[in-house]
Parts: structure tokens; sequence; C-alpha cells
């Protein structure tokens, strides 16, 4: 990992923004069914883990998404690196309706809304037709969620991030993670 390059050696301000990447056939409903679960993110799980209660020769344990998202500092919106003063990292969070990847974090921000909301197919395709976002929307079911609308769009990443930088209301929506992670390096 770069870690021990840049932040260790170096000692250059670093913020490392990454997605949440929690299982994506998880089927949750609620923060409550999320909390418990982990993050398959390789950097989070390397950045952020906690010593075991077990007696297995100081063994490490990955966080929960509950624990991950407890490390965000409330007053710069990132998580410090523990024992690097000059690293942190962002990732999404409630700000971004608990969103796992950028594509989810970019919808549940400019619909204010959790990623497991439903919205019926007609709801979809005026958003679609209103925002200029390039997108698929599922057949089934009849009221699919962020978390299905992206699945679906999964085939057709590169159309959906062109409409996104072509959209003239990017900065509007730029997800809380990204733009906490900026102002915390120009801090």
């Amino acid at each position: 990992m770069y870690k021990s390059l840049v932040v260790d050696a170096l000692r250059i301000k670093t913020a490392i923004i990454t997605d949440l990447d929690y299982d994506k056939e998880s089927e949750t409903s609620s923060v409550d069914e999320l909390n418990p679960r982990f993050s398959t993110n390789s950097t989070l799980n390397a950045f952020f883990t906690k010593d075991s209660e077990d007696a297995n020769n100081d063994k490490v344990e990955k966080l929960t998404i509950e624990g991950l998202l407890e490390v965000i500092s409330a007053e710069t919106g990132v998580a410090p690196v523990p024992g690097a003063h000059s690293a942190a990292v962002a990732f999404q969070s409630g700000r971004e309706g608990f969103a796992r990847t950028f594509e989810e974090a970019i919808l549940a921000t400019q619909l204010s809304t959790e990623v497991w909301s439903p919205r019926t197919r007609e709801e979809w395709k005026k958003y679609r037709a209103d925002s200029g976002l390039k997108f698929a929307i599922p057949q089934e079911p009849e009221s699919p969620t962020i978390r299905q609308i992206v699945s679906s769009t999964s085939n057709q990443k590169t159309d959906f991030m062109y409409s996104l930088l072509l959209n003239p209301k990017l900065m509007d929506t730029v997800p809380a993670y990204i733009i906490s992670a900026l102002r915390w390096l120009d801090s």
C-alpha cells in the first residue's frame, strides 16, 4: 500500500476518497440492518481495524459499518488515519444516504434520500428526464430503489458518468464526503 511512502516517509498531507463498499448483494432497508455488516473496501479495512478481545496474539478485526461511520470526525467530515496526522479517508455515510458507491452517492445526494428508499418507475422516468442523467430503470420491481437503479445501470456506467460530467448542476450535487475531503486538504 502507498501509505508507507506518501504518508509515513514523505509526510504529504493526503486525503483518500474511496467507497464504503459493503456487500452489493446486501438487501438492507435500514441503518439498523446495515450497521453490523462489514466493508469490502481493502483501504478501509487496512486503515481502520480494532484489536480483538480474543487472546490469539493481537489478532486484528475489521470494523463494522457502524464502527467505520463512528470514525468520521464530526468536525471535519473525514476519518483521520490512526497514527498518521497528515492523512484522512473520506467515504460515504448518512449524508449520502448510506450509499456504497459513488454512483449511489450522487443519486442519493441529488434526491436527498437514502439508497433503499423506493420511487415508482414513473418518478424515476421524470427524474431522468429532468436531470439529464443517463441510467437504466429496471422492469421489476414497480418501485425500484437507488441501489436497484445503479445495479441495472452497471453496464452503462460510462454513459452515466458522461451525463454527470456534462450536467451543469454538477457542483450543486457533489457528495458531502468529497467536499469534506477537499476542505480537509485545504485546511
